[in-house]
């Protein structure tokens, strides 16, 4: 029984250590850091990256704010809140990305359907209007014709003088 009295020691001493080490150990991240490093790996791999790369990169600056704040203060409150604020940059830059490509493809849709169109058909085509509110576009959603110009309007004439009543 002499030897139980070390061998005691040493087993109080190992169990010392190992309480120590885990007493020691770093927290884990918030499960919205976790949350928040997927959210961004989602939207790096998805159309964000070549949509919006703007939005992708303030979802990227969040997270880094995050994990800031997870190496000063593992598992607080400001952790938590930083990274939800991440994923949900994360998350804006996704779906961003996802209406840009949308609205890319309708517009390449859009330019393939018009490069098949017979001339024939392009004449009775209105084309959209990119002025604001000039006398022509309010008359079209009115149904309205647009005004003739006036006599003395030389715009459409060519500046050259204006008619007299019998068209000389």
């Amino acid at each position: 029984m002499t030897h139980s009295a070390p061998l005691r020691a040493v087993i109080a001493s190992s169990l010392a250590c190992v309480l120590a080490t885990v007493g020691c150990a770093s927290t884990g991240p918030t499960p919205e850091l976790v949350d928040a490093r997927k959210a961004y790996r989602d939207a790096a791999a998805s159309d964000a990256a070549q949509n919006t790369p703007v939005d992708l990169a303030a979802a990227h600056q969040a997270l880094e704010r995050a994990e800031v704040a997870h190496r000063d203060k593992p598992g607080s409150k400001e952790e938590a809140q930083l990274a939800y604020l991440a994923s949900r940059k994360a998350q804006i830059a996704m779906a961003q990305g996802k209406a840009a490509a949308a609205k890319h493809r309708e517009d390449l849709e859009s330019a393939v359907r018009l490069a098949r169109m017979d001339i024939t058909e392009l004449q009775g085509v209105t084309l959209p209007c990119q002025c604001k509110g000039c006398k022509s576009c309010k008359s079209r959603k009115s149904g309205k014709k647009p005004s003739k110009p006036s006599k003395n309007d030389i715009r459409s004439s060519g500046g050259a003088p204006p008619l007299d009543d019998s068209g000389h």
